[in-house]
């Protein structure tokens, strides 16, 4: 509790200081003034809790200077001190505003006693204006949150609401989120930590644009902000007028708490309350947006262009090149086509974070299930059982998100290197002995294998140095010598039996693999 101590006299004043100061009662003296001059500016300086005045200072009224301060604050707490033992004077001073009257020499037990009661009235007023306060916040922050995501809010009386909570707003708004990167790695103390610095980060902001803006609270780890704007500004003045802002936010924020940093995603300027929801959803897309600016960045919706979305998405053609190439345990053609895909990813100007997360690891893993046709060894490659769609969320912009895939392709070739694929052109191989007289095709082939056409034909290019296309024609027309040597079946029975439905066509291809037609290599035997 803070207390002014008005008296002429300087050891008057410096004994009631000591008074109070030794009561060990968590008061204490903010002023002394020796006059009422004196005394009514303190008290406008210092805004003390009590005043304690002598009614008669060198000449001057203390009553004149209790109903100065009575009539400055008419909630003012007043003990008056005075030499004057008559009933009339005690009568004045009530009448002035003075809530107690205390005889010279002073009872210090009497004026401890009396101050007790000024503190325990203070404190609970204190304590009932909070109560009311959070009350007051409260139901602000739930009519705002109302509006960020109920679509059947009524916003008509917008305006007047605000009002009541003390908000200066207008029709033009914007709607910002404010979120703590990488929230939950953090320990169960750094996130209290984290909590508080960006609290206070949010009151600074608070400070400078006070009655402009409201700061609702969402969750542990963000807030949102709906800041107004006058309708004479431009467009451009108010998106950089955030920008500073909110990197100054940032900024606060680095300064109580470095372990990470926010993001801020900012919705594009709106004209009605009834856009409150779509630019609370604006600004949530901002936080998961633009890969390539990463997590920390300030990202405003009016700065960026929408995205093609299937630009993200990695090919099935650039996925087989890099199965090819981890089966050729050719690091370099690897290393090629990721640069490839990361280079189309940098040209586009705004892309979802959170979707290459999902881009990226899932294309890792079809990359491993296709070189180990096994979808459990994955854990194999990799060492152990980890969780890749968590792991590559620790990546905070698009260079990470690059490295952390070469990363996974170079434990892919060191799988590779250790598990040769001869036990897939076995597969292979077994499957054409096996179903050679049927019309079979390298897609029915590959989609035994689980694998996709052409990443097939590459790998068996790799391990033979023949096309698939070719093995199939010459492993036919070997299965048509071995029947045409018999002698016991027609040409067009062997066609049809090599897997040749064509008589014609078989005989085109049985010449241009042997050199000779199926007639004269059977005139021959004879």
């Amino acid at each position: 509790m803070r207390v002014l101590i008005v008296d002429d006299e300087k050891l008057a004043r410096e004994a009631i200081e000591h008074i109070i100061v030794s009561s060990d009662y968590d008061m204490k003296v903010v002023a002394q003034a020796q006059n009422a001059k004196e005394a009514l500016s303190m008290y406008k300086m210092y805004n003390p809790d009590v005043i304690i005045t002598d009614i008669c200072m060198d000449g001057e009224d203390g009553l004149n200077l209790i109903e100065e301060i009575h009539r400055y604050d008419s909630n003012s707490n007043v003990i008056v001190l005075s030499a004057y033992e008559k009933f009339e004077y005690a009568k004045k001073a009530y009448e002035s505003g003075a809530e107690f009257y205390l005889l010279k020499p002073i009872d210090e037990n009497e004026l401890i006693r009396i101050l007790l009661i000024f503190k325990e009235r203070i404190e609970s007023n204190k304590k009932e204006i909070e109560d009311i306060s959070k009350n007051f916040i409260a139901v602000r922050d739930n009519y705002f949150k109302e509006l960020f995501l109920n679509p059947f809010v009524d916003a008509d009386n917008f305006n007047e609401i605000c009002n009541v909570f003390g908000i200066h707003s207008s029709q033009r708004f914007v709607v910002a989120k404010v979120f703590i990167d990488s929230f939950y790695v953090l320990t169960k103390d750094e996130q209290k930590e984290a909590e508080n610095a960006l609290k206070g980060a949010i009151q600074y902001f608070e400070l400078i644009y006070n009655g402009r803006c409201v700061q609702i609270q969402i969750s542990n780890c963000e807030w949102a902000v709906v800041e107004f704007f006058d309708e004479q500004k431009e467009d451009e003045a108010i998106i950089m007028k955030l920008n500073g802002a909110f990197l100054s936010l940032q900024e606060q924020f680095e300064l109580m708490f470095d372990k990470t940093k926010i993001s801020i995603g900012i919705s594009k300027i709106y004209s009605n309350p009834q856009y409150m929801l779509q630019a609370y959803n604006e600004a949530n897309e901002m936080i998961c947006s633009t890969a390539w600016q990463g997590k920390g960045s300030v990202i405003n919706k009016e700065s960026i262009t929408p995205y093609v979305t299937q630009g993200i998405f990695i090919t099935r053609k650039e996925l087989d090149e890099i199965c090819t190439a981890c089966i050729a345990n050719d690091y370099e053609a690897i290393q090629l086509s990721i640069d490839k895909y990361f280079g189309r990813i940098t040209g586009i100007q705004y892309v979802e974070i959170m979707v290459l997360y999902n881009v990226v690891a899932e294309a890792v893993i079809s990359i491993i299930r296709n070189i180990t046709k096994n979808a459990n060894t994955i854990f194999d490659v990799f060492e152990e059982r980890i969780d890749l769609f968590s792991e590559i969320r620790t990546c905070k912009n698009l260079a990470d998100i690059k490295t952390w895939f070469e990363d996974k392709m170079k434990q892919a070739l060191k799988y590779t290197n250790k598990n040769n694929s001869s036990e897939n052109l076995t597969k292979i191989i077994n499957i054409i002995e096996r179903e050679y007289s049927n019309l079979i095709t390298v897609e029915d082939i590959a989609e035994k294998l689980y694998f996709s056409p052409s990443y097939l034909m590459r790998l068996f290019k790799y391990e033979t140095g023949q096309t698939l296309h070719a093995y199939i024609t010459e492993y036919r027309i070997k299965k048509a010598v071995e029947l045409l040597k018999r002698g016991d079946l027609k040409i067009s029975e062997v066609s049809v039996r090599v897997g040749y439905a064509d008589s014609n066509y078989f005989g085109q291809v049985f010449k241009r693999v042997m050199g000779i037609t199926p007639q004269k290599y059977m005139k021959g035997l004879k």
